[in-house]
Order: structure tokens, then sequence, then C-alpha cells
């Protein structure tokens, strides 16, 4: 039996083992399939010395969640496998949700400084711990903390009763050490509470102190403990409730209170019942509940960033050089992470497992990976919901999906490359003549979750490449009917996909050439509006695949249609429908994560203000707007007006990195911006009449770049920025935002790579014009001329 375990070596590289588990499992696990959460057996001591500081580390942020940390007081000591003698206790005065395995410090029996971090420790936990450990061998780990209920127990000098199943795991295998002696620093007073400990006992109340617990490895002596607390909670409310005489307290006769001991107060049991408390700490964090490298990390081209050089950018009042800041240093650790995340989903670096590369697909497959996967990725989301988790594997044995990785990393490399622009061109045509002789010779049906991930990808692609606006819209066209027939359980005629396809190939993106769609008359009256945006929730099985993609495909969706001529009305389906039918995959919790928003690996928490977006984009196509879309246009206004993005939960405010705080919050920054824009853009359609120097456009405008300065200068989710900084941007007047504005926008362009973000920059030189050759301003979101050659 074998289990893989995540552990990190001295030089912080990620090393995947695979390690022999335990054949006795819990006596509680039933069924025919493996049990997951075995006690490993690892042969290798230096391998067992870091899965038991992870461990430790995860242990220390379990206390913190529940309540534990109290001041210095509080330890947890592990014996180091290597050398016996010695052992692992965290440093003084730390905050149990800020220790990682690193910070943990090695010292002997006598108190010496042997290894690991260079910090002091707690002398009364040195005294209690090292007795222990020395009277008892068996026990290889010790953990104290003083919890309220903890305290409050001990206080009345009892052992637990037997009241309940849980508090039989403590049936004679706990006692209590009576004779509290002041804090611990003296070597008698931890002899003491060793010899309390008795030949067999794992748990200890400390009369007047707190709790003790012990055992031989990590999970089951943080298990008890926890365990250990809510007993003694679950004893103090049981008796008050009995001291009113109303009611009966049963205990637990000793025979079942034996029994029940011998089945569940295992150490196999009790690690397992460790691992969910742990896992709830440790997926977030890929297992590996560590500190940054403390050494700079080397980028490799084409997604590397000089740090060398300042980046300059205009405030409001003066130029602000901007050096190698943390922040800066941390986004490019963040897309590191993104990048190696996708070497590893196709075997390693720029290859496939399996799959024999000419060196040109090489070429193009790594810039793909480290390149274009990566500036596509907006979100610190679940790792498995990444565009790369999603993405890549799938290509692994589809020839044609491959082909369409290799098309959009030649037009990643075309960024600093233009000639292979042309080359990138052929790739893509190539693709799609692939796709068409495939479907040519077989169904649509079966094989739609790879083509949505074509169509999506190669509508990405297109914002890269800034070649045809019209295009974008087809494949936008070609998602939804994928979606339909994939997820919607709807017939799709063939000949109409097929369509589609051969426009595509062809290069001929004439609407005109397409199937029109029958939309609901109905349709933008008020009565068809939903008031609560994307906050209905609807139970169901969604895959990591439909989140992502379908969430990727929303957005450009959304964006796109500003874009578009008023004609395209006729052959997509609207926003107010779409949305309805795809809120069931978008917002079910797939993941436990810190914040809710990591579920979604796109828009992040912006979904609501992207489906007002998307919304506000529809109704600008039917300008100008009749008495209903009027309605409905002013019921939008009113939630963009007063748009609340979330707010970080407490647990990622109190337990969370400054860099995890800082990416979770600029996802809700983006749905502010988003928002403003919204309501600039439905001002303007509801009085056309209205001019940028207007006071409530200003005010937006003001709130707008209130939030922009809080994103960081290579924030990765500035990608999203690009619908919102056109819309807003046409409404600036002011020189000096002007200025901030475009530094803003060609630094994020320049950190994706992205001509769209480029083109966004253009359109705005044109909407403002010059003193002499004044441009439209404000009245350009009016005019789809202007924005022909936009791509959002």
């Amino acid at each position: 039996m074998t289990t893989t375990i995540e552990t990190t070596n001295n030089s912080s590289r990620s090393v995947s083992l695979q390690l022999q588990t335990s054949e006795h499992s819990t006596a509680i696990a039933m069924g025919d399939f493996e049990y997951q959460y075995r006690v490993p057996e690892i042969k290798d001591p230096h391998i067992k010395r870091d899965w038991l500081l992870n461990q430790m580390a995860g242990a220390f942020r379990i206390f913190a969640r529940k309540g534990f940390n109290e001041g210095p007081a509080g330890h947890i000591s592990v014996r180091d496998p290597i050398e016996p003698r010695t052992f692992w206790i965290n440093p003084l005065g730390v905050h149990f949700s800020l220790l990682t395995a690193e910070d943990m410090v090695r010292v002997d029996e006598h108190g010496n400084y042997v290894g690991g971090n260079k910090a002091p420790i707690n002398l009364a936990g040195f005294k209690i711990h090292s007795a222990v450990h020395k009277a008892r061998p068996d026990l290889n780990v010790a953990c104290h903390v003083h919890s309220v209920w903890g305290k409050a127990f001990s206080a009345l000098g009892r052992k637990l009763d037997m009241l309940n199943q849980d508090a039989c795991i403590f049936y004679n295998n706990h006692d209590v050490y009576r004779n509290f002696g002041g804090v611990a620093v003296e070597t008698e007073e931890g002899e003491n509470i060793a010899k309390a400990f008795g030949p067999t006992n794992r748990a200890l109340i400390l009369q007047n102190h707190g709790l003790i617990t012990a055992g031989s490895i990590v999970g089951e002596a943080c298990y008890l403990l926890c365990l250990m607390d809510k007993i003694c909670e679950t004893q103090i409310k049981t008796d008050s409730v009995y001291a009113s005489g109303l009611y009966d307290r049963i205990v637990i006769p000793d025979k079942e209170a034996s029994f029940t001991y011998s089945i569940t107060a295992t150490s196999a049991n009790l690690y397992a019942s460790f691992c969910s408390d742990y896992e709830l700490e440790a997926i977030p964090k890929d297992f590996k509940l560590r500190k940054l490298a403390r050494k700079p990390i080397r980028f490799v081209d084409p997604n590397s960033i000089n740090f060398r050089k300042p980046v300059t950018l205009l405030t409001e009042h003066a130029t602000l050089e901007l050096e190698s800041t943390k922040e800066a240093r941390e986004d490019a650790l963040y897309r590191k992470y993104l990048e190696t995340l996708g070497w590893h989903l196709g075997g390693w670096s720029s290859w496939m497992l399996g799959v024999d590369f000419s060196a040109n697909d090489a070429l193009l497959y790594d810039a793909f990976v480290k390149g274009f996967m990566v500036a596509i990725s907006p979100q610190l989301s679940h790792e498995s919901l990444q565009p790369s988790s999603v993405v890549i594997p799938r290509g692994l044995h589809n020839p044609t999906l491959r082909h369409v990785f290799y098309a959009c990393g030649a037009t990643y490399l075309s960024w600093k490359r233009p000639e292979y622009r042309e080359f990138a061109e052929q790739k893509f045509l190539q693709c799609m003549k692939e796709m068409q002789w495939f479907l040519n010779q077989n169904s649509l049906v079966g094989n739609e979750d790879w083509l949505l991930i074509c169509m999506v990808t190669l509508c990405l692609r297109e914002k890269y490449q800034c070649e045809n606006t019209a295009r974008n819209a087809f494949f936008l066209i070609a998602s939804l009917q994928i979606i339909e027939c994939w997820l919607l359980n709807r017939n799709l005629p063939f000949e109409s996909f097929n369509q589609l396809l051969d426009a595509l190939v062809l290069n001929k993106t004439n609407f005109k050439m397409l199937p029109m769609v029958r939309t609901d008359p109905e349709i933008n009256d008020a009565t068809y509006w939903t008031d609560e945006l994307s906050y209905m929730l609807r139970e169901g099985d969604v895959t990591n695949l439909e989140r992502t993609i379908l969430e990727s495909f929303l957005y450009n969706y959304s964006v796109t249609l500003f874009a578009c001529e008023a004609s395209v009305v006729d052959y997509i389906k609207s926003p107010f429908q779409v949305y309805a039918e795809l809120k069931p995959y978008l917002l079910p919790p797939l993941y436990h994560c810190p914040a809710w928003w990591m579920n979604n690996p796109i828009m992040g928490a912006a979904l609501s203000a992207f489906e007002l977006a998307a919304k506000t984009n529809w109704l600008s196509l039917f300008f100008p707007l009749n008495a209903k879309n009027k309605m409905v246009a002013e019921k939008l206004l009113t939630l963009s007006k007063y748009y609340l993005p979330p707010v970080l939960p407490e647990n990622v405010r109190f337990h969370e990195s400054d860099f995890v705080q800082r990416r979770l919050m600029e996802s809700c920054l983006i749905g502010n911006i988003v928002a403003k824009a919204c309501t600039i853009l439905l001002s303007k359609l509801l009085n056309p009449r209205l001019q940028p120097d207007a006071p409530e456009i200003q005010e937006e405008i003001d709130v707008f770049f209130s939030n922009l300065r809080k994103l960081s200068p290579h924030a990765q989710s500035s990608g999203l920025c690009s619908w919102p900084f056109a819309v807003a941007g046409s409404a600036v007047i002011k020189e000096d935002q002007r200025l901030y504005l475009i530094e803003r926008i060609r630094t994020f362009g320049v950190m994706k790579k992205s001509s769209g973000l480029m083109s966004v920059m253009r359109f705005l030189f044109t909407t403002w014009g010059s003193d002499t050759d004044p441009g439209p301003g404000l009245d350009v979101l009016l005019d789809k001329e202007y924005l022909r050659n936009t791509f959002l």
C-alpha cells in the first residue's frame, strides 16, 4: 500500500515521494476502497523529520483556529527521528497561526540549541516536555495549551466522566496532576508532571493550569488535545444543566466505555481524525505550511520581469518611483507558481510525457505554458480550478487541442517577435482546419468539453493577436452553441456549428452567414430582470472544467458585447438569459477555501459586477433605449451605484499572509472598478447629453481611481480591467488622471504581453483627442464605430 507525501527539502524544492503505508487502518473504516487517511510508514528518517515538522505546523494552525493561542503559553514538542535525544519545539511568543515548519527550534534534553530556527523557547514548556519525552520513550509528541474550557475544567481537580462516546477515548487513559506548584520553570515540577502520566496515559489535566496530551505521532496528540478541550466543555455544560435538578446525568458503564475505547482510541484512528482538520489548513497551501523562499528566484523567459529597472508611475500630484518592492516580487513569485503548475500538468517543462514534439512545437508549447496560460490566469483560486489545471491535461491525448496550444504560444511570442504574427495566424488556421476535419468525421456530441476549451482559448488568443473583432464574436457564438448542446441538453443543428467553423477557416466572419437566434420578445422586460444578480444558488454537481471554462466564456462574452455592432443581437443570446441558465454552474462552492470567491477562478469576487457589465453592454446595443429598456437600465443603474463588493472573511484577515490578503482583496477592487464603469455607461445611455464634467460622473471617476491605486503595478487580475478602463477612461478629463491611467494600462499590458490592453490605450488617445483636435469624449460610448478595433 502506498501514499504520496509532498515534502520540501532544504533548497525549497517540492519533492513527491511514494511511501509505504501501514496495513493497519482504523477499525471504523468500511468498504472495498482504500482508506486514504492511514499513518504512513516512512523509512527514511530525513523524510520523516520533514513530514513531522509540516504536521507540527499544521497542528499549530488547528490550535489557532480553535482559539487556543494564549500569549507565550502553549507548546508542541516532537522527538527528532534522526537524533531521538533531541526534540523540536515552537519559538516563544509567535502566534500559532503564523508558525511554519521552518520556525521550529531543535534542542537537546538539557535545553541546548542544536538546530533549526535560532529563536528563544518557553522555559516552562521545555521543563515539562523534556521530562515527558525522557520518562516515556513511546511518546514522541506532546501538546500543551491554555484553552478556555481546559483551564475551567482543570480548576475542578477531577477526571473526565464517560458522558458520551467521544469521552470514552479517555477511558482509563488520563489522570489529574493535582500538585500545582506555579509556573513549571523548575526541573522538579516538570518531572512530577511526567510521573503523573504514568506508564500508559496519553492525557493529563493539570489542575489550575490546563491540558496536556501526548502520542506517538503529531496527529494523535493534536487530536487528543482538541477533543479533550471539547469534552471539558461538554461536561461543564452537562453539569450546569444537571444542577437544575430537572434532568438525569447518565454515565456510560465501564464495559461499554472500555469497548468503545478499544475501537476509537487507536493511534491510527486518532491520526485519521486529525487529518480532516489538517487538510483544512494544508490544502489551500498545497500541503506545504512553509514560508516563501528567502533567496531570490531567477525567472525564466518568456514570463520574466527585470526588477533592476524602476517603474515610473504618474500619480495625481507627483511622479512616483517604484523600486523592486515586496509587492512586485510577490506578484512575480505568484506568476512563477502558475508557471510551475503548468509544467507539472503536462509532464515537465517544455514537454508532455508520451508526446513526440518537434523543436518548433516544443518552443510553442513552452511559450503557451509559461506565458499564455500564466497571462490568462487572473485570480488566486483553488489550484484545481486554475485554467492551467483544466486546459493543459486535456491536450495530452488530443492532437487537435495541442495545435490550439501551439497557435496560442506563437501569438504570445509575437509580442516581442513580430515575425511570429504571420506564423501564429498560420497555426491558427491549421488548428481550425483540423477541427473542421474532425467534425466532418465525428459528432459534436461527446466532444463538447475539449471543443469548448478550443473555442474559449482561441477567443482569448484573439485579444493577444488583435486581428479581428468579428472573429472574436464568432468564437463566443460557437462557445454558446456548444454550451447549449453540452450542459443545457438542447439539440444543436449540426449545420449551424459547421457554418461557424467554415466562416472561421475561410476568415469570412460575416454575421449574415449565420442563422438568427429566436429571442423572447419579453427578454428586456423588467419582469425578466433578476434582482439578485448572481446570488441565486441551486444544488448540483459541477466539475472543475465546467466552472473554469464557463466562467472564462462568460467573462469574454460580458466584455465583448461592448464592442459588437448592434446587429449581433440577432445572432447571440441575451446575457439576461445566459447568466440565468449558467448560474447553477458558477456559484456552488467546489472546495473549502479561505474566501468563497477562490472557487471562481476567472472573475473571482467581481462575478456579480461582470454580470452587471454584460447586461449594461447588451442594453447599449439597443440605443436609443425604448421605455422598457429604460426601466431595466434604471434598475441596473441603482445596482451599480450601490454595488458592495465582498469583504475579506475574518479567518483571512487574521490567519492568512499579507500576500494572500492582497491577492484576494484585488479581486474585490476589480468588482468596484467594474461597477463604476457600469454606472458611467448606464448614465450615458439614460442621458445621452450627459457630459464627462458632470459632478455625478466625476464622483464615479474619483472612486474608480481610488480603487485603481490600490492595485499593485503587476496585479495578475489586471487582465480583467480592459473594459472598465475603456469605459471609465472615456470620462476622465483631468490631465494627471489621464497620464496615470495610461501608465497603468501600459504597465499592465507589458506585464501581460497583451496587445488587447494596448488597443485600449489607443482607444483612449482617440477618445480624448488633443487641444487642437478634441476627441468625442464620453460620446464615444454611444458610437460603435470607434470601438471596432478595440479588443476587450
